[in-house]
């Protein structure tokens, strides 16, 4: 299915970027298997849901501005007043991953 191989690939590009292995966006997208433009299609995805990626000119290589990790799996509730119950800030993840196919 389409939008598990797109989830496995943001978590793939999720490890690397906190090892600091991710190398430069052609590297990155002869690992993934897709071309530098799907790439840059993921990293804005990943940009877009908050993730704040960089990018080092001398290790060559992206990474995290701040400590943390792309999370793309289910989280339930913690309750009442918690963060994760604000049903703003929780858009469907799967209705932005057809712009990647």
């Amino acid at each position: 299915m389409y939008y598990e191989e797109t989830i496995r690939r943001i978590e793939k590009i999720d490890r690397l970027i906190r090892i600091k292995g991710t190398g430069n966006a052609a590297t990155l997208a002869e690992r993934l298997g897709v071309s530098r433009a799907s790439v840059y299609e993921y990293l804005d995805l990943m940009k877009q849901r908050g993730a704040p990626i960089k990018y080092c000119q001398s290790r060559k290589t992206f990474y995290y501005d701040e400590e943390g990790r792309f999370e793309t799996s289910f989280v339930p509730n913690k309750g009442v007043g918690h963060p994760l119950n604000d049903v703003a800030s929780l858009v469907p993840f799967v209705l932005m991953i057809p712009a990647l196919l």
